[in-house]
């Protein structure tokens, strides 16, 4: 049978081995998930910036059809006798 590859995640230098070897394993754990939080909030804020620009600008075009849709009707109207 072929062995089964291992799920381990990739060791950073500092963060697990010490953390064992001084029995603050918990506080090194911290960091990284700290960093992964800060990651990921900073995505989300990202996120949310680009599409809010988007929605914005798709309802400022869609405003600025309808204004332009207008004038060019009345202005084409200006020359026609009633």
């Amino acid at each position: 049978m072929a062995a089964i590859p291992s799920r381990e995640l990739p060791r950073k230098p500092g963060t697990g081995h010490h953390g064992e070897q001084t029995a603050k394993l918990d506080a090194m754990l911290g960091r990284p998930a700290e960093r992964v939080e800060t990651e990921a909030r900073t995505s989300r804020t990202l996120g949310i910036v680009i599409l809010s620009t988007l929605a914005f600008l798709c309802a400022a075009g869609f405003v600025a059809y309808k204004v332009i849709s207008f004038y060019a009707g009345m202005f084409s109207q200006l020359g026609k006798d009633f």
